[in-house]
């Protein structure tokens, strides 16, 4: 399928695509695209599909939750120092 559209590239290498050609396709706001510019400057949008998720998401879960955990301490501790620091006059 082709089908013609005023498209272009910015400098992050973003595409904004009509929304007669992401309904053509098939595109919604989730999918993987892979987009290339052409050797003539056009530009070719294809829809890709999503990488696969491990079968077994608990180790991507403990991964994602120590990583939640690990943040949150840091933050907490920053906030600590920080209010130590105002309620003691900078100290």
């Amino acid at each position: 399928m082709r089908k013609n559209s005023q498209t272009e590239v910015d400098e992050y290498g973003r595409v904004w695509i009509p929304e007669e050609i992401r309904k053509e396709v098939g595109i919604h706001p989730s999918d993987f695209v892979f987009i290339e510019v052409l050797e003539n400057g056009e530009v070719a949008i294809q829809k890709c599909p999503a990488p696969a998720a491990p079968e077994d998401m608990s180790e991507l879960n403990v991964h994602c939750e120590m990583e939640f955990i690990t943040t949150v301490a840091e933050e907490e501790e920053s906030y600590k120092r920080l209010y130590a620091a105002e309620t003691n006059g900078g100290k």
